[in-house]
């Protein structure tokens, strides 16, 4: 039976498990012809297989990739994914297994902005159109009367919306508003900025879906 293993997102490190089963000859134990693939953005372990450089915060949903890219499965998927997939119209993807995940994220306002309802016209750092974040964000500011079509700047790409780059954009002001990996917080607040929604405290106390 033959298999191919990659991973859903940029870095390499959601295959280490699946690169170790394979080096370690646990697959062929099971009889399994199992290829573990990953991103080009990480070009030191496996041999890519992405074509023309093409990276995985280009890909917008998880299934697409998995299809253009010939991939079974995905380790390191977050539970929401699935769920996500199906809002899109997709319903082929199917959760195996789980571990709790937690999203230690802030969604951060630029000084004066003190709300969603101050984003019209303001520039909103995403890491790529499509995902869970711009689902997020269009469902929150479609409630307060904004237009997430006509009346947000969307900021597109991995320094935008990785919540672990996304402060420094915020910080030099090229975005008003990201979310934010919680330990770059408190320098942005010292700074003026606003804490608009923490996704560990405001979601107690039975949190996400995904996090229990």
């Amino acid at each position: 039976m033959k298999l191919r293993v990659g991973n859903g997102c940029w870095h390499a490190g959601h295959v280490r498990a699946a690169a170790i089963c394979f080096e370690a000859g646990l697959f062929a134990q099971e009889g399994l012809d199992v290829e573990v693939v990953h991103a080009k953005i990480n070009p030191a372990g496996f041999q890519s297989s992405r074509p023309d450089g093409e990276r995985y915060d280009e890909i917008g949903t998880v299934l697409r990739d998995m299809i253009a890219f010939n991939i079974d499965i995905i380790p390191d998927v977050h539970v929401r994914t699935p769920f996500a997939e199906r809002a899109l119209g997709n319903d082929e993807l199917r959760i195996i297994g789980g571990w709790r995940n937690q999203f230690r994220g802030t969604l951060i306002g630029a000084p004066g902005i003190n709300s969603i309802a101050d984003f019209k016209g303001k520039r909103l750092g995403d890491w790529y159109k499509g995902g869970i974040a711009t689902m997020w964000y269009e469902h929150q500011l479609r409630k307060v009367g904004i237009d997430p079509d006509r009346d947000i700047d969307w900021k597109i790409g991995y320094q935008y919306g990785s919540i672990r780059e996304a402060w420094k954009p915020l910080l030099a002001r090229e975005t008003d508003v990201a979310i934010v990996a919680n330990p770059f917080v408190p320098q942005l607040l010292e700074r003026g900025f606003n804490k608009l929604y923490d996704f560990v405290e405001d979601s107690r106390p039975h949190g996400r879906p995904d996090t229990g």
